[in-house]
């Protein structure tokens, strides 16, 4: 956690005016009942403001000239266009989710191209037992090819 808040305020001590810090649905789509009975989205949301939320990070970027979007939708090029940070936190499991995103060799190239086209990556992953690590560690972690 500590070197995660290093590297946010090392983003944050320049000016982020005109960037887009966008933060992935796609991997991480936990959803829970609400108060209410009605479906919701929560864990690692801008959205979320409670301790498993990235509401605090959002308003960081924010108040630093920041543009914080989420994507629902599998990365590609159309989609990553307009982003200069793409946050990809903790893709679920089966346990998690029904219907788990596994990231896929056309999920790496895309990101990969906007990489080498000047984006920031952050990939974040929990423990084990809550991060869907064997498609994240096989497919993303040593296919992405940055030369």
């Amino acid at each position: 956690m500590r070197a995660l808040f290093m590297i946010v305020f090392a983003f944050l001590a320049s000016p982020l005016t005109g960037q887009v810090v966008t933060l992935d649905y796609f991997f991480n789509r936990e959803f829970r009942k609400s108060k209410t009975g009605q479906s919701e989205r929560f864990h690692y949301t801008w959205e979320d403001t409670a301790q498993t939320g990235f509401s605090i990070w959002g308003h960081l970027f924010r108040s630093s000239g920041a543009e914080t979007v989420s994507k629902d939708a599998a990365p590609t090029a159309a989609n990553l266009k307009g982003s200069n940070v793409y946050i990809i936190v903790d893709p679920d499991t089966e346990k998690e989710t029904g219907q788990p995103n596994y990231i896929q060799k056309n999920h790496i190239r895309a990101i990969s191209d906007w990489v080498k086209s000047g984006g920031v990556l952050v990939l974040m992953a929990n423990d084990s037992a809550n991060t869907e690590l064997k498609h994240f560690n096989k497919r993303k972690l040593q296919s992405l090819n940055f030369s």
